[in-house]
């Protein structure tokens, strides 16, 4: 009996003494570089200021790395939720501006597009962000037309939605401005499907390819701009596009012109305004001259006389005014 009292007190000093290392090594455990990104990632993504400074304070943590399970890094998630100073902190630890992970994640620029962080987007472009870097699937410019289109699908405007639809719309001027390419991706075509008439218009002036086709909603008709503008009912871009210089008479891989698609999805003012306006332009184009257009624009071959465009335009908008 004596001998079992004996053994069974051995096993339990045995436990306790093993409990009491564990807990001794516990803390001692050098938590790994992986749970440090995961620690800061997370910070950055709720805007917890004092924890970031915390962890870059301690040192020996990888700024640009993902969180674990995560395509993102501390600074495109605090990109993302607008944390201005946390950006800051985390560029001046070292992140870099323009990470980029091809078809995995975004940019940090395009992260603040995402979120409709006007101050962060201009903190990351006054930083050197990249105004033309992106995955393989979206490009900053591209996903500033996407998210401003989002902004016009509501019937009901409120002033949050107001103002994030003239935050985007001042983002798409400065990347324009900061040099991003207007036909990277197809911004235009999107733009005029939509009924963007602002993005149109920015894009027109900053030299979008009028003529381009493209293929974005992988429907295999591959389009103009004009195309998706006259199916989808939007008088106002047409016209636009007309006056721009858009070639009514290009075939989608349908064998449909910009007017016959008019036609085709129940917009017969449309129809009849583009079979109308070459009346008065083609009376002041020489012969030839249209052969040599190509993706450029006539208005922009016109520059020198004023007074052209803008009886095209004047003529244009009495047409609209009878058709409708």
């Amino acid at each position: 009996m004596m001998k079992k009292l004996v053994i069974v007190g051995l096993l339990a000093m045995s436990c306790q003494t093993g409990a009491m290392i564990r807990k001794i090594t516990g803390l001692f455990k050098t938590t790994s570089m992986s749970e440090k990104v995961t620690k800061l990632v997370k910070a950055a993504e709720e805007g917890n200021l004092n924890l970031v400074r915390s962890l870059l304070a301690a040192g020996n943590i990888d700024v640009n790395q993902e969180a674990e399970n995560s395509c993102y890094s501390a600074l495109e998630m605090a990109a993302f939720n607008g944390h201005l100073e946390i950006v800051q902190e985390l560029i001046r630890a070292g992140a870099n501006v323009n990470r980029n992970r091809e078809f995995r994640g975004d940019t940090a620029l395009v992260m603040a597009i995402r979120g409709c962080r006007l101050d962060v987007f201009r903190e990351l472009i006054r930083r050197g962000a990249d105004v033309n870097l992106g995955n393989q699937l979206n490009h900053p410019l591209y996903v500033a037309i996407q998210s401003h289109r989002l902004t016009l699908l509501f019937p009901h405007q409120s002033a949050r939605l107001t103002n994030r639809r003239a935050d985007l719309f001042e983002m798409i001027q400065e990347l324009i401005r900061a040099g991003a390419r207007v036909d990277e991706d197809p911004s235009l075509h999107v733009a005029a499907e939509s009924g963007d008439l602002d993005a149109v218009r920015a894009l027109i002036r900053a030299g979008a390819l009028i003529n381009k086709k493209e293929d974005y909603n992988l429907d295999h008709f591959w389009e103009t701009a004009l195309h998706f503008a006259a199916k989808s009912g939007h008088v106002a871009i047409v016209r636009e596009l007309l006056q721009a210089g858009a070639n009514f008479n290009i075939r989608n891989n349908a064998g449909r012109t910009p007017a016959a698609e008019a036609r085709a999805n129940g917009h017969p003012a449309i129809e009849r305004m583009i079979q109308e306006y070459p009346t008065l332009p083609q009376r002041l184009f020489v012969a030839g001259v249209e052969s040599r257009i190509g993706n450029e624009s006539p208005v922009q071959l016109l520059a020198g006389f004023p007074f052209i465009v803008q009886a095209i335009g004047r003529w244009s908008a009495s047409k609209e005014a009878q058709l409708l």
